[in-house]
């Protein structure tokens, strides 16, 4: 295992040299008196970041030539910092160089002394012995750490085969807390890391003493570890007061499967215009069964209402039928993430939609059709807004979907979006509300 190099990226640390200069003018007259020589000024340096990677471990994959790199990193600095990457790289059997990467590790923020978990994939690379970790850039950053208790987690496996962890978050403290990190590693009984689980679903922000569960994912099945939590968490001094509200609670719908899916209406109601974000939580009287999130991809301007729908519950269904539970007996819980909700610089602007067709497959309504730019300007992030209601204004179903990143001035898109339809709903006689925009000047 190869120690990494000390750090001292401009980000970091800059030694300043500091050098007298003078001049003297021609000709040939005396020169004036010369003044006593000033002292030479001390020469001092930014202590630099001491980034310590340690116990980098390199295992097969899930398929031939593919690799997995585990390790920590440690802060040996007597500061905190922030935007933290690694160089991770594999070796051959030769000590050569076979494939490299640059990565993010598991928390963003790490104070003195704090651990943070950090994975590579590589795939296609061949017959590999050894692997090396680097720190390439890490960014000085004061933070004012918090201590949140993280829980021991509910292990479940998800509809996809991957391994749900489904952990609570709580903050004892007295002030407010913005969660920027959130991470189970995965220990077998020999101490050494096999697997890291980052947080899918979890909240943003948690007010002093309150508590949220949160899921964690990580891609196969893990079995016989011990789970360790990290997490990066900041107090914060000022409460944030969303200008995004629920109107109403929110529902939630079942297929003619018994898959459920939720529903619900945001409202904006500040001068602004905003994004929306939300932590849904779907209960069996006091056990948690799932957990979700939610962000627009676009904002909400100031009164307005958006309706949304969301059936990602990982591993919901699986619970439901392992379990035995009635699904009309589930219930939800929804929360607006204030973090999600500041306000938004980006202008909104509406594009064209063309409805082709729709039918009914499953339990899901397929809507195809296209958006046009028709603005002379080319817009990020085209997004479209689907909800069905019936002809009393109940909400039946709704989506958010962004369809591309960019989308040029006069440029078509075709799309297909599909949205889960409710078992006690008439699509003929519901009624469609499309819009469709991008970001831009």
């Amino acid at each position: 295992m190869r120690t990494p190099l000390a750090l001292s990226a401009g980000w970091i640390a800059l030694l300043a040299v500091l050098s007298a200069c003078s001049s003297t003018s021609g000709g040939t007259r005396n020169p004036a008196p010369e003044a006593p020589p000033s002292p030479a000024p001390a020469l001092t340096s930014t202590p630099v970041f001491d980034g310590r990677v340690y116990d980098v471990t390199v295992r097969p994959d899930s398929r031939p030539g593919d690799w997995q790199v585990l390790g920590l990193l440690e802060n040996g600095s007597g500061f905190a910092v922030a935007d933290i990457q690694l160089s991770v790289s594999l070796e051959d059997p030769r000590g050569e160089k076979l494939a490299e990467t640059t990565v993010l590790p598991a928390l963003p923020h790490l104070g003195p002394g704090e651990v943070t978990p950090f994975e590579a994939r590589f795939h296609d690379v061949g017959a590999v012995t050894g692997a090396e970790a680097r720190v390439l850039l890490a960014r000085r950053n004061p933070i004012q750490r918090a201590d949140p208790v993280i829980s021991q987690p509910e292990v479940f496996i998800g509809e996809d085969g991957s391994t749900l962890l489904l952990g609570l978050i709580s903050n004892p403290g007295s002030l407010p807390i913005a969660i920027d990190g959130l991470a189970y590693l995965g220990m077998n009984s020999r101490a050494e890391a096999r697997a890291l689980a980052p947080a899918l679903h979890a909240p943003g922000w948690l007010e002093a003493g309150a508590s949220s569960p949160f899921l964690a994912s990580v891609a196969g099945i893990q079995e016989g570890l011990r789970w360790v939590a990290y997490v990066d968490a900041q107090e914060q001094v000022e409460a944030l007061q969303p200008g995004i509200s629920l109107n109403g609670p929110p529902a939630l719908q079942l297929t003619a499967q018994g898959l459920p899916f939720a529903v619900g209406t945001l409202m904006n109601s500040s001068d602004q215009a905003r994004r929306a974000g939300l932590l849904l939580v779907v209960r069996h009287e006091d056990q948690v069964l799932s957990v979700s999130t939610l962000a627009s991809p676009f904002p909400i301007g100031p009164g307005e209402q958006l309706p949304f729908g969301q059936a990602d519950f990982p591993g919901l269904s699986l619970r439901v039928a392992e379990l035995g539970l009635d699904p009309a007996a589930l219930t939800l819980e929804a929360q607006v993430d204030p973090r999600a909700s500041d306000p938004f610089p980006d202008h909104r602007n509406q594009l064209e939609v063309q409805i082709e067709s729709f039918e009914t497959v499953g339990s899901a309504v397929f809507l195809r059709g296209a958006v046009t730019n028709p603005h002379s300007v080319s817009l990020s992030r085209p997004s479209l807004f689907a909800a069905l209601g019936t002809t009393e204004g109940e909400l039946l179903t709704a989506g958010w979907r962004e369809l591309a990143a960019r989308l040029a001035g006069g440029e078509r898109l075709e799309f297909v979006v599909d949205l889960p339809f409710p078992a006690a709903g008439d699509l003929t006689m519901a009624e469609f509300d499309l819009v469709a925009y991008g970001l831009g000047p």
